[in-house]
């Protein structure tokens, strides 16, 4: 006989070895613990929300469903796997699931594309009137939907859960019950409930039904719980999950009764519910000849991984009551292997050292050239392979969006004064047009979601306080020194040439470096090379003693690229006297501009960027090298936000 808690009844199921032919189950199954009460509770979620979610027009309200609802409906296994059925191409969830929220003609139009069936169910819902009768039609269908696909026998998905075997139809007849009583409910009241309410009495319908299971009872295995065992013996008894909290459940007291009011009235409280399983418990091991109490070790989320109260006592009584009992402990586990898993390198082969040379004639980018530093192997991965990180809906504003938006917010504010002189009375003038132009670009930015709530309405408004902060500062820094300020480039994309040694032939060959300034001006005699980042930035990450060490710093990306820009204006723009290059970080606009420092000084000169040229051919040429493999770095800070961690297995 096997005793199992209810939660663990379909893996013991599924656990039974194909000899054994023959075997009873006498406990009934939970409707809630079933696929198929997830798949209508989906279903009736989804419902929910869209009104939750909707906009109201004319009075009237305007359901919207959302994204992560109508992706948990496609992916349930009763229908993720439908789409390879009807031969359609694979579902891109990305491009057809490009918004955060969809109006009830978009989400139909998604359903089609995903399987006309399933498009077919919903459509008399969402063209008809929301009320509850509607969404228990749309519910019967749904199941028929499902249970005539299984009967159809067509190949599935490896994925996808088949309705069709004899427990699975139990289930889908189980949920149509329900629904079918609702029904007869919805016909008997004078007003429809409305959809929470209705959800509210199918969770409960659903936690009262019980599924039964049908076997032999006179022969085979017996799966049992506690109370089903009665006063039957068994000659080898297997007791599953006997954990403190499973067996007994502790003081879970399942009543509206208060504790106080049943001891005074003599109710039975967990006390005696405790002394009912203990009866069992011990009565089941009277007569067993072989018993065995498995318990998990292992703590929880909740810290629980202690065994029964009852195996306790059975340790240090038994052996007094009866000398003769065996008690054999055991602790069953899998080895783990610490191992640290190799560092994985990859030579330079003919196909990569071409495509080297592909990337020389376009344009090696200071972006490029930190991934590179940062660690080879992602190089390898996103500039040889060409690897990219998959397309991902993002339902707020993110990182790179904010910062493409107050990029260009700062160039269209700027350009008409391209070339011409400023004063702090001209910053003042750009705040207005500057923060209401904002919100413009980041609807460019991110086209068809609402900045009007939530989460997305701080990020405009935090923007907008970028953009504002800054351009006072600006003006209050040119206010006080009493300068004039002038814009030579905006976005200006400048390139430069460098010589790099060739390992075929020694001789050597050019590579060209590109690169994209936000700003270069003038305050007052001052040439400045500037780069605007809306990110965190540390004055470690700006200070460096030789442009030779580079690779030596923990962070040496925003150095590099603004010595790059500061190299490649210089190319196109020959320098005499020194100048100087930072970035202006828009989260502490009241540092303003914050300039890289070399051995100390934040003047910068054509001695630096000799040295810097120097420093960035030995990089090229490492880089061209084919001795030079590329290698997972040892620095795992890196891979923290690495796209590919996942490959490397960090």
């Amino acid at each position: 006989m096997v005793l199992v808690d209810e939660g663990l009844l379909i893996p013991v199921l599924n656990s039974i070895p194909a000899s054994i032919s023959d075997f009873n189950v006498t406990m009934g199954f939970s409707m809630k613990l079933t696929p198929a009460y997830s798949l209508i509770d989906t279903v009736l979620n989804l419902v929910i929300n869209s009104q939750k979610y909707g906009t109201t027009r004319d009075g009237n309200t305007v359901c919207r469903y959302y994204r992560d609802d109508i992706l948990r409906l496609l992916k349930h296994p009763y229908l993720s796997g439908r789409r390879p059925l009807r031969g359609n191409a694979t579902f891109d969830e990305a491009k057809e699931l490009s918004r955060s929220f969809y109006q009830g003609l978009d989400f139909l139009k998604i359903l089609h594309n995903y399987d006309d069936l399933l498009g077919d169910a919903f459509e008399p819902f969402i063209s008809g009137e929301n009320n509850a009768t509607n969404l228990l039609t749309l519910l019967q269908r749904i199941i028929v939907l499902v249970k005539v696909t299984s009967e159809e026998g067509n190949d599935r998905s490896e994925t996808a859960v088949s309705p069709s075997s004899g427990i699975e139809t139990e289930f889908l007849f189980g949920i149509a019950d329900i629904i079918h009583d609702l029904q007869l409910l919805m016909g008997e009241l004078p007003q429809l409930p409305d959809f929470e309410t209705l959800h509210a009495l199918f969770t409960n319908l659903a936690g009262t039904m019980r599924l039964p299971f049908y076997g032999e009872p006179l022969k085979g295995i017996q799966v049992m719980g506690v109370l089903e065992t009665r006063t039957l013996d068994f000659d080898t008894l297997i007791m599953i999950s006997v954990n403190e909290g499973l067996l007994p459940k502790g003081k879970r007291q399942d009543s509206f009764i208060p504790v106080d009011i049943r001891q005074e009235f003599g109710l039975p409280g967990y006390r005696e519910h405790n002394a009912v399983f203990a009866y069992h418990f011990y009565r089941l091991l009277q007569r067993a000849k072989t018993a065995w109490l498995l318990y998990n070790t292992e703590a929880d989320e909740m810290g629980n991984g202690e065994k029964s109260r009852f195996i306790t006592q059975l340790l240090y009584e038994l052996p007094i009551y009866n000398p003769e009992a065996v008690i054999l402990e055991q602790v069953v586990g899998s080895v783990s292997v610490a191992n640290a898993p190799p560092v994985i390198t990859i030579p330079k082969t003919q196909s990569a050292v071409q495509r080297l040379k592909e990337i020389a004639i376009s344009g090696f980018s200071p972006s490029l050239l930190s991934s590179y530093l940062n660690c080879s192997l992602q190089f390898y991965f996103s500039a040889i392979l060409g690897l990219q990180e998959p397309d991902a809906v993002e339902e707020t504003i993110d990182a790179s969006m904010l910062g493409n938006a107050v990029h260009s917010v700062f160039q269209k504010v700027f350009q008409p004064y391209l070339g011409k002189t400023m004063d702090a009375d001209d910053i003042r003038s750009l705040l207005e047009p500057a923060t209401a132009l904002v919100r413009e670009e980041l609807c460019r930015q991110f086209p068809g979601s609402d900045l009007d709530t939530g989460k997305n309405l701080i990020i405009v408004n935090v923007a907008r306080n970028m953009v504002r902060s800054f351009l006072e500062t600006e003006a209050e820094k040119l206010s006080r020194e009493k300068a004039m300020l002038k814009i030579l480039h905006l976005e200006e994309k400048f390139w430069g040439k460098l010589n790099i040694p060739s390992h075929e032939n020694g001789e050597t060959h050019e590579v060209a470096i590109k690169g994209t300034t936000d700003r270069i001006d003038l305050f007052g005699n001052q040439l400045r090379i500037i780069d605007y980042k809306t990110g965190t930035l540390q004055p470690s990450e700006l200070s460096l003693d030789d442009p030779g060490d580079l690779a030596l710093m923990k962070k040496p990306q925003k150095m590099l690229q603004l010595l790059c820009y500061t190299w490649l204006y210089c190319q196109n723009h020959p320098v005499a006297g020194e100048f100087v290059s930072g970035i202006v970080s828009l989260k502490t606009p009241k540092r303003y501009l914050q300039k890289a420092k070399i051995r100390k000084s934040e003047m910068l000169n054509g001695d630096i960027l000799n040295l810097f040229e120097e420093y960035l051919t030995n990089l090229l040429a490492e880089i061209f090298d084919p001795a030079t493999h590329f290698q997972q770095t040892e620095n795992q800070d890196n891979c923290t936000y690495c796209p590919f961690i996942s490959i490397c297995n960090r």
